[in-house]
């Protein structure tokens, strides 16, 4: 295996969400807060991060921590936003390609996609939340909890709704709208909210160690998951490498199930 594709595979989306905690805070310590880890953790995680490459993402100095140029193209690079945003971005030549959830296999003309998996989404909570663990659980016995929502103009949200119609649903009224990645997970480890997130995110090893997907089967929000690119946009050979790699790891996902 090629040095570029063992890099590839052990840099996980969890690391470059800790790299945007620290580069948004700048400071280890109120990252790991901000992520609810240990500091221990984030320093571990960052050090692995620059052994592969073997190159320093981070300057410790005495009023905290920053991001070298090196820090800065990887969180450049590695961008994690929503959908729509990155659509547009894309579009503007500033992205290469995105993995995204899709509302089927058909793309709008400018577009060509690569269908990788299919995927539900599920209800999310923390570790210690009560509901963890239970069987026999309705959307609907859920409607009074605290819930998580994407904005109303956001990509993930339409899909959210269409899971409560489908069970015959009003959407619950959010206690918190949010597109914040570290607000919404301290919210479900240390605050009992409940949100609902594509499977795939809960099932990819590591992704948030104090959160959990509750066992309610929502079938009718499985939806394809694949690599989009412009269609008449040349690939770069580190593009290519990258989809490559991602069509492997994403090869055990084809086949998994949600809790049951």
């Amino acid at each position: 295996m090629q040095h570029d594709e063992r890099l590839a595979r052990r840099l996980k989306l969890r690391d470059l969400h800790t790299l945007q905690a620290v580069a948004q805070h700048g400071s280890m310590a109120k990252a790991a807060s901000s992520l609810a880890i240990t500091q221990s953790a984030i320093s571990k995680t960052i050090a692995e991060m620059e052994h592969m490459p073997g190159v320093s993402l981070l300057d410790r100095t005495s009023r905290g921590v920053e991001v070298t140029p090196y820090g800065e193209i990887l969180l450049r690079r590695g961008l994690t936003s929503d959908t729509t945003t990155l659509l547009r971005r894309m579009r503007e030549r500033a992205v290469d390609l995105i993995i995204s959830r899709m509302a089927d296999a058909i793309v709008e003309d400018d577009l060509e996609a690569n269908i990788l998996f299919h995927d539900p989404l599920v209800v999310v909570a923390g570790n210690g939340n009560p509901w963890i663990g239970r069987r026999n659980v309705a959307l609907g016995d859920l409607l009074g909890e605290r819930w998580i929502l994407p904005p109303p103009d956001t990509f993930l949200r339409p899909y959210i709704e269409e899971a409560f119609r489908a069970c015959g649903l009003d959407l619950p009224v959010a206690t918190v709208v949010t597109v914040s990645t570290h607000l919404r997970n301290n919210l479900m480890a240390r605050a009992g909210f409940l949100t609902m997130l594509p499977w795939a995110m809960v099932r990819l090893s590591g992704w948030h160690p104090v959160v959990r997907a509750l066992r309610i089967d929502l079938p009718t929000t499985r939806r394809p998951v694949g690599v989009l690119t412009l269609k008449k946009r040349s690939r770069s050979p580190v593009a290519q490498l990258f989809i490559d790699c991602v069509r492997q790891i994403a090869k055990p996902l084809s086949n998994d199930r949600q809790p049951a």
